[in-house]
């Protein structure tokens, strides 16, 4: 009897040890699915926050934004995606700071802002250069233009949420982005301190209205995409209306020409000193 009981004990005791190893692994496989469903959802409902909190608008970064307008009597519905610069001093106190709206050419168009963030000046921030002002670079839906009407409601946006000082606004673009601030001033000359289109031309009959606005244009001599004679007939209806239009060509360049253009010194100084006519302004001069 003694060896009978002797040799089933052992054999209750593994048993037990079977069963309860087989517990303590379904505790561990259902701890780690209930750890993996929660990992799950805290991603989905916090991922959003997180990018949110990434890109903020906040001094001296570039970051990308949406402007979203829902459909009204006044027109449809707007989605304008678009990197937004804010200087490193912006936070300082009573501060309005001028604004430049860049557009950019045929190549940044489309849904992905990195394609908007390869152009220049967009190029330059990212490279860790700074900018004594706000930069907004929207971008143009793939196979799509500039539209006048569109950019001015997001200049109106901007305005509206930042400290913007309204009588330093500027327009600013490349190519298509060039034949785009032509258009743009034209739809509203009123709105803008000053505008420097690079490689792109407009239409001479609207010249007229382009009277008031100091214009500075920039063209290469042998640019084969957009010919140099769109940008000297824009600057000489200019002149020939009376206003104030400047053109410099670059004898040597061709198309690509903002690269050159927008890493001069005297180009933002020129344009920077720029205030809308006719308008005064207590905001400090940079």
């Amino acid at each position: 009897m003694e060896a009978t009981l002797t040799n089933r004990e052992p054999a209750r005791k593994e048993t037990g040890g079977t069963s309860s190893r087989r517990f303590r692994c379904v505790d561990v496989l259902l701890t780690i699915f209930i750890g993996l469903c929660g990992v799950v959802l805290a991603g989905e409902l916090g991922w959003p926050i997180v990018l949110a909190w990434m890109n903020r608008p906040r001094a001296g970064v570039q970051v990308a934004r949406r402007f979203e307008t829902l459909e009204s009597e006044e027109g449809p519905a707007l989605v304008v995606d678009y990197l937004l610069y804010l200087p490193e001093r912006y936070e300082q106190e009573g501060s309005r700071w001028p604004l430049v709206l860049f557009l950019h050419g045929a190549g940044g168009r489309g849904g992905d802002l990195k394609e908007v963030e390869q152009c220049e000046p967009p190029a330059s921030i990212s490279q860790g250069k700074a900018f004594p002002f706000v930069l907004v670079s929207p971008q143009c839906p793939s196979h799509g233009t500039w539209n006048p009407s569109v950019l001015l409601h997001l200049a109106d946006h901007v305005v509206q949420s930042y400290c913007i000082d309204p009588e330093r606004v500027y327009v600013t673009g490349y190519s298509m982005g060039g034949a785009g601030t032509w258009d743009l001033a034209v739809a509203a000359p009123e709105r803008f301190a000053a505008i420097a289109p690079l490689a792109g031309g407009g239409d001479e009959c609207q010249a007229e209205r382009l009277m008031e606005l100091p214009i500075w244009a920039f063209h290469g001599a042998v640019d084969q995409v957009v010919p140099l004679s769109r940008s000297r007939r824009m600057v000489d209806a200019v002149r020939a209306a009376g206003g104030d239009a400047k053109l410099t060509v670059y004898e040597n360049e061709g198309h690509g020409i903002d690269q050159v253009t927008y890493a001069r010194a005297d180009f933002w100084d020129w344009l920077l000193a720029q205030r809308r006519a006719g308008r005064g302004s207590d905001a400090p001069h940079r």
